[in-house]
């Protein structure tokens, strides 16, 4: 902001000049002078007897800043309005009285304006009238508005710019101690006429108060849609005649930190702008504007001498920064641009695990969790991470994707890092995943099974859910016959051989793939000890049997079922061989591009221990089908043996 002396010199009072008085006189008869009125002069005797407001009281020149110069006045705080100060040492008119002078604006200062700036004051009383706006279609409005007396108080929005100063110059020497003021006035074109060119401001014939008060307008600012001012020469003397051409202004992005290759600041920076207005008569940059994607264009008043400006940015985000510079005679640079590119903040992610299936949050299997992650307008999301609490490395998700497969009650640590490196603060997600079925053991008599038994046979169950939700149930059957819910211990009465199959389930429906195991009831022979050939156990054999087991979530994949990993595992009694295959419905089989719903198939054998195991291995046709699609799919797994013996098992396969 300009600066301006405000102290007062105390002068000697001394002969008026009538000359200079004269000289003034005839200074009136300028073309074009709208002033008609010495209202501001210094304590020269010169000029202080040149004060013509009634009774020849003039404002202190010696306070007010230079004229004939372009400011924005210091001690207004209401606004940064510019305007064109008159000539203030006292020689010349500076004020005009309300005598209903046109003012035609000069031809590159016509344009659409939005608002007129008036600045002026009031002698003897608040005085005003009524001025003319003229268009350059012919069409024209008024405006009527009031200053307040000099030394009186305005009423918003009516504002003190220039002033209060310590008193007034008088023509009969020194100074009075009147506080008086010049006021801003700001009048709105109306919407009638909104973007039409204005050409002349009519003053108004004279102070519509009458009597003894005297309406005067010191400077006259019109300002543009783009908050562009103009500041209009009242006098018709043109500081700068040979100043045609605009301004340019550069721009430096300060940072305390290097930005990324493409630009990504970490950090808040600042723009500094340096405008220069070259060319001998040149009036000099004046104004320096920016706005921020288009939005409002903030304006700073400069001085000519040191046109510069540091503006501070802290936005997030990618944002265009635009800048111009504007002469001391109204010159304006098209706007330029800057990119500024600002991410200081964190990415913020949200875990999405679906709909729980189980009572108190369970989860039947593995949990898909979704982690949307996001940055706002920042850099964008480099990583999502996720951990069980405890386990000391990070698994990066697949697409923002987590798997939470083990048992129990899970607290599962996540966070987001974008590409500047910003790393969220840790968050938690509880999840309860019970994926297996519990676990059966058979008590026979209290005690560990045995093949053989002499005597009275009992069995009961024991479970176990581990750190599942919770067994809810045991059922048995007898050599194949019905399955019955176990609920006391159950006696086995007549002699012979039994398979005795158990499973059970947990309350989120998790069922064991049945367990099975045989023995032989005897009843002892009382009296001397048969013979040895009637001392064997019995020859009956129990009824065939063969279950899958269950497999490990390992082998589940793609990759091993391609790669012959595929391994299934059987429990069987009194079958020599099974045949297992792996099958999917015919709408998979038609997304895979297969003819076959078939992926593959293989016998085998049931060993000495009741148990076999075979690993499954698809056809060529069928593994490049497999690595070529990249999704999870369904499928069916099944056994069948001779005595009509079945189990199949539904599998999901993961990509």
């Amino acid at each position: 902001m300009p600066s301006w002396n405000v102290g007062l010199r105390k002068v000697v009072a001394a002969t008026l000049v009538a000359a200079s008085a004269s000289a003034v006189v005839a200074s009136s008869a300028q073309a074009g002078n709208l002033f008609t009125t010495i209202g501001i002069t210094n304590t020269n005797p010169e000029t202080r007897a040149n004060g013509q407001i009634r009774g020849g009281w003039t404002f202190p020149g010696q306070e007010m800043p230079p004229g004939n110069t372009r400011i924005v006045p210091a001690n207004d705080a209401s606004d940064d309005v510019p305007l064109l100060l008159p000539d203030t040492t006292g020689n010349r008119l500076n004020l005009a009285a309300y005598r209903g002078q046109p003012f035609t604006i000069k031809a590159d200062q016509q344009k659409a304006y939005t608002r007129l700036h008036f600045f002026g004051t009031s002698a003897d009383g608040t005085g005003g009238g009524t001025y003319t706006l003229r268009f350059a279609d012919g069409t024209s409005e008024t405006a009527t508005f009031n200053f307040p007396d000099w030394c009186g108080n305005p009423t918003a929005p009516t504002h003190i710019a220039l002033g209060r100063f310590t008193g007034r110059n008088t023509t009969s020497g020194g100074m009075d101690g009147a506080t008086c003021a010049f006021f801003h006035v700001t009048v709105n074109i109306s919407a009638a006429n909104a973007g039409k060119t204005l050409t002349t401001i009519v003053m108004p014939p004279s102070t519509s108060q009458g009597g003894n008060v005297q309406a005067y307008l010191m400077s006259l600012t019109a300002e543009t849609s783009a908050a562009v001012y103009e500041t209009f020469d009242l006098s018709a003397q043109d500081q700068f005649p040979n100043d045609k051409a605009s301004p340019t202004t550069t721009a430096e992005i300060v940072s305390a930190t290097q930005p990324t290759a493409d630009g990504w600041y970490q950090n808040a920076i600042s723009v500094k702008l340096a405008g220069t207005d070259p060319g001998d008569g040149s009036a000099g940059v004046e104004q320096l504007q920016y706005r921020i994607d288009g939005g409002t264009t903030t304006t700073t008043i400069v001085t000519r001498d040191t046109a510069t400006l540091t503006v501070p940015v802290n936005l997030e985000g990618p944002h265009v920064f635009e800048y111009r510079s504007i002469d001391g005679v109204g010159n304006t640079e098209p706007f330029k641009s800057v990119a500024v590119r600002i991410d200081r903040s964190a990415p913020t992610t949200t875990p999405l695990p679906g709909t729980a299936y189980g009572a108190d949050g369970w989860y039947d299997g593995p949990v898909a969790v979704n982690f949307l992650a996001g940055d706002g307008a920042g850099s964008g999301i480099a990583k999502t991470e996720w951990k069980y609490a405890g386990d000391a490395d990070w698994q990066t998700t697949t697409n923002g994707v987590g798997v939470i497969d083990r048992t129990g009650t899970n607290v599962v640590e996540f966070r987001s890092t974008d590409f500047l490196g910003n790393v969220e603060a840790t968050k938690t997600l509880e999840l309860k995943v019970d994926a297996k079925a519990p676990v059966t053991t058979l008590l026979v008599n209290g005690g560990v099974p045995a093949a053989t038994y002499p005597g009275a046979v009992s069995f009961e169950f024991t479970r176990d859910d581990g750190a599942g939700i919770g067994a809810a149930g045991t059922e048995y059957r007898i050599n194949g016959g019905n399955w019955t819910e176990f609920t006391v211990p159950v006696g086995l009465a007549a002699d012979g051989a039994y398979r005795i199959d158990f499973r059970s389930w947990d309350t989120l429906g998790n069922v064991e793939r049945y367990q099975s195991h045989t023995l032989t009831k005897t009843t002892p022979v009382a009296g001397p000890t048969p013979p040895a050939q009637n001392t064997a156990p019995s020859t009956q054999k129990p009824a065939p049997f063969a279950a899958l087991e269950e497999m490990p979530s390992r082998l589940l994949t793609r990759s091993a079922l391609r790669n012959g990993r595929f391994v299934v595992s059987i429990s069987c009694q009194s079958v020599d061989k099974s045949t297992i295959s792996l099958t999917v419905s015919k709408a998979t089989a038609k997304q895979l591009k297969l003819k076959s719903a078939t992926l593959a198939k293989r016998t085998v054998a049931c060993g000495g221990e009741g148990r076999g195991s075979v690993a499954l291995k698809p056809s060529a046709t069928v593994k490049r089908a497999l690595l070529r699609y990249k999704r999870s799919f369904e499928a069916t797994l099944k056994l069948s043996a001779p005595g009509q013996v079945k189990d199949d098992a539904e599998l999901t396969i993961r990509k």
